[in-house]
C-alpha cells in the first residue's frame, strides 16, 4: 500500500528522534556547573516540530514538559515564525522588537575580584552591541538576563543576535 511505513522503519525513526531528546539532556548534564542540574537533574529537554508541538522528550524531569509547547508557540507567534515553507532559507538575522525597547544606560560600580578591583562599568542594553567588539568592563542588560563582561574581555553580537564574549 502506498504511503504506509513498515514497522521496522517506524521503530528506527522513533528511536532516533527519542535519542535526540536524550542527547540534549546528557549535553546539559555533562556541561553544567549547577548542582540543581547536575545532582537533581531538575530540567527538561524536548524536541518540537515547527508548530511547537512536542515530538520527543529527554530522560529528565517531565514536570516542565507541559510548558515547553505553550512557551514555544507563544515565542514563535511573538517572533512571527509559525513554520518554514519548503525551500525557505534561514534568515540572515533574527531580531525581536521587544528586546530593542528595553533600553539600559548609565554606569554601575562593579567589583571584578582582587586583581581587577572596582570599576565604574557602563550599563547598556543588548541592542547597543554590534558585530564589532566592545571592550569590557561592561554590563549588558535585557529583560531576562544580565551579562557581565570583565576587564580585558570584549562583547559583540553575531548575525543571529547571540552575545559573544571574547577573552
Amino acid at each position: 500500500m502506498a504511503g504506509q511505513i513498515d514497522p521496522f522503519t517506524l521503530a528506527l525513526f522513533r528511536n532516533a528522534i527519542t535519542s535526540l531528546g536524550d542527547e540534549m539532556a546528557l549535553t546539559i548534564y555533562r556541561t553544567s556547573y549547577s548542582g540543581v542540574l547536575k545532582d537533581i537533574m531538575d530540567y527538561s529537554t524536548a524536541l518540537c516540530d515547527p508548530q511547537g508541538r512536542l515530538v520527543a522528550q529527554g530522560l529528565t524531569l517531565a514536570g516542565h514538559l507541559c510548558s515547553i509547547p505553550v512557551a514555544l508557540k507563544a515565542e514563535l507567534a511573538r517572533l512571527g515564525v509559525l513554520g518554514r515553507a519548503r525551500g525557505a532559507e534561514m534568515p540572515a538575522t533574527i531580531r525581536s522588537t521587544e528586546a530593542r525597547s528595553a533600553v539600559s544606560a548609565g554606569v554601575r560600580r562593579a567589583y571584578f575580584g582582587p586583581d581587577a578591583g572596582w570599576h565604574d562599568t557602563p550599563l547598556i542594553g543588548r541592542h547597543a552591541l554590534s558585530v564589532s567588539p566592545r571592550p569590557g568592563p561592561l554590563i549588558v542588560e535585557e529583560y531576562d538576563a544580565t551579562i557581565v563582561v570583565p576587564p580585558g574581555a570584549s562583547a559583540r553580537r553575531d548575525t543571529f543576535d547571540n552575545v559573544l564574549i571574547d577573552t
